[in-house]
């Protein structure tokens, strides 16, 4: 199987899950509304170890929304200190986004709360 592959499938299953778990009567992340919070577990399982994050267009597509959307998300998760912007080390004009160490505790917090209840 190649990596690709692989990344692919993880993030299929993923994505049937949290369509599938019922976000009613839950809350979201502390500090974070529903969709800051699925924002972060997408990034968090779509990034594998060592990657250099994902692209704004990727995370669209994960979610299935709009650019502009992602990017109003993606500002306010940066300005509390739960994402970070970096550089494509194979694309200078690419940014790529990832968790910071605060970012990569709320969903891992929350995802075990979700599975209890």
């Amino acid at each position: 199987m190649t990596t690709e592959y692989t990344t692919s499938h993880e993030l299929i299953r993923a994505f049937r899950q949290l369509r599938h778990m019922n976000w009613s009567g839950r809350r979201p992340a502390e500090g974070c509304t529903r969709s800051e919070t699925m924002l972060l577990f997408a990034i968090r399982r779509g990034m594998s170890a060592g990657s250099p994050g994902l692209k704004m267009s990727e995370i669209s597509g994960i979610l299935r929304v709009s650019l502009p959307t992602v990017t109003q998300a993606v500002n306010l998760l940066v300005a509390r200190g739960l994402l970070e912007r970096g550089t494509d080390p194979d694309d200078r004009r690419a940014v790529r986004i990832r968790l910071t160490e605060a970012g990569r505790r709320k969903p891992s917090r929350r995802k075990k709360r979700c599975w209890r209840e």
